[in-house]
């Protein structure tokens, strides 16, 4: 089960995931190793799957970019 940390550490994930853990720490008013803890628990559990990179299509000469985002709540 998540709580309201481990919610704010996500938070700052989605914005940027590649904000360093000690940047993060300072966002969420936590230690350093609280921080590090947290997302290893997050990551090994499946709660953070992994970490993506978005692209500019037409950069790499794409044609079609389609990005979709579902948040779903269990209930």
């Amino acid at each position: 089960m998540l709580d309201e940390i481990d919610r704010k550490i996500i938070r700052v994930l989605e914005k940027d995931a590649r904000t360093s853990l000690r940047k993060i720490s300072e966002l969420v008013d936590v230690s350093l190793g609280t921080v590090s803890n947290r997302v290893k628990k997050m990551e090994n559990n499946g709660v953070i799957m992994g970490y993506s990179v978005i692209l500019n299509p037409d950069e790499i000469g794409w044609e079609l970019n389609v990005v979709i985002g579902l948040r779903i709540q269990k209930g």
